[in-house]
């Protein structure tokens, strides 16, 4: 029978894909889906047949915006009491069967957690980076305010503000469960669902090669603003003095045409990974945790220049489970030319890889988090 649910989740870049992938099936499978978030998501929770609710008492996120800071982020999103305002009339106007909530929307899960209103928690990343990561130590260092808010909200604090991620009713985690190296405990307790990707969207499929007879490197480097064009401009130089074809995805927080590119490296704003990394030898990438994962998915070597958030965490375990060598964002262009030259001679990470990427195969994926959502609603 289909069901009333409401997705409050905020505009991180990274969080969206997988979110908004699990909507897109909630909404396929005959259930009418609210989605309470930023004016800059609109358009992609339209397209997806949800219907948008803006947030109107909170401020505004947009990941794209260079001018962004970390404060709005836990302003507007992490520790941010007017959105417990805008969710109050979300739940009245809606009247949820079931509210999934972004894992790091913290005043927002605990509210949720502590009403009767089935709820999810969604983590986008490694679980470490809420139990034990940066998260946790910046929530920890907020705890005296955030405890006030949920004082004056009339609601229970938590001796770690973590937790409230507990108190859900279901929680869902978008990465491998390989990847987590939190406790048994509290592994146990998320449902791991893998990477999630979005339905196709019109105009994607086969890219144009212009040296086919080389090895194809991607180069992504995030989908939000990070300053990343001048380490893009660093990986460019290097593939050019490489027997290589390069491909730079861009996203939207970068113009293509900003890069000075050479003969052998092209760069567009987006391409699928379904349709580009089947056919790369290497992906060069920020560690940014979705790409990641479609890296081990696809069973492509990776190269990561981790520039911040939970990205030195993912880095590190891909370097660990032998998929990812790993670099500085400050690296010369030849120390990049050699770090590409060393990864694409590393056959037991080729190796490490396709075996990563055959044992993905049987991971649980979308239709099993459709599952549990529906559970609860009944």
């Amino acid at each position: 029978m289909p069901g009333r649910v409401l997705l409050v989740t905020w505009d991180g870049a990274g969080n969206i894909p997988p979110e908004f992938a699990l909507c897109g099936a909630l909404v396929d499978a005959g259930h009418r889906v609210h989605v309470l978030t930023h004016d800059s998501l609109k358009k992609r929770a339209e397209e997806l047949g949800a219907i948008f609710r803006p947030i109107r008492h909170a401020g505004q996120i947009d990941a794209r915006d260079a001018e962004q800071s970390v404060q709005d982020v836990i302003d507007h999103a992490i520790i941010c009491d007017p959105l417990l305002s805008d969710i109050d009339e979300a739940i009245a106007a809606v009247a949820p069967d079931v509210v999934i909530a972004d894992s790091m929307m913290l005043l927002a899960l605990a509210k949720l957690g502590q009403s009767p209103i089935p709820s999810v928690a969604f983590h986008h990343t490694l679980v470490d980076f809420l139990f034990g990561g940066l998260l946790d130590q910046l929530s920890m260092a907020m705890k005296d305010d955030i405890d006030r808010l949920l004082v004056a909200r009339g609601l229970e604090p938590y001796e770690r503000p973590v937790e409230a991620v507990l108190d859900c009713d279901l929680l869902l985690t978008a990465t491998y469960r390989d990847f987590d190296q939190v406790s048994e405990e509290i592994r146990d307790r998320f449902v791991h669902i893998g990477p999630l990707r979005g339905r196709p969207q019109p105009g994607q499929g086969t890219i144009q090669r212009h040296f086919p007879a080389r090895p194809l490197v991607v180069v992504s480097l995030s989908t939000s603003y990070m300053g990343q064009l001048a380490l893009l401009q660093k990986i460019a130089d290097a593939l050019a003095t490489l027997e290589v074809e390069g491909l730079v995805t861009t996203g939207p927080a970068i113009d293509p045409n900003d890069l000075a590119l050479p003969a052998n490296v092209s760069a567009m704003e987006f391409v699928a990974h379904e349709d580009l990394l089947p056919h790369a030898s290497l992906l060069i990438t920020h560690a940014g945790h979705g790409t990641v994962m479609a890296g081990s998915t696809f069973g492509i070597p990776m190269l990561c220049f981790p520039m911040g958030r939970d990205q030195p965490a993912v880095a590190e375990r891909a370097r660990e489970l032998g998929l990812a060598h790993v670099g500085q964002p400050d690296a010369s262009a030849e120390d990049i030319m050699k770090a590409v030259t060393d990864a694409l001679g590393d056959s037991s990470m080729a190796t490490a890889s396709r075996a990563f990427s055959e044992r993905a195969k049987s991971h649980p994926g979308v239709e099993e988090a459709v599952e549990h959502i529906e559970r609860l609603m009944k």
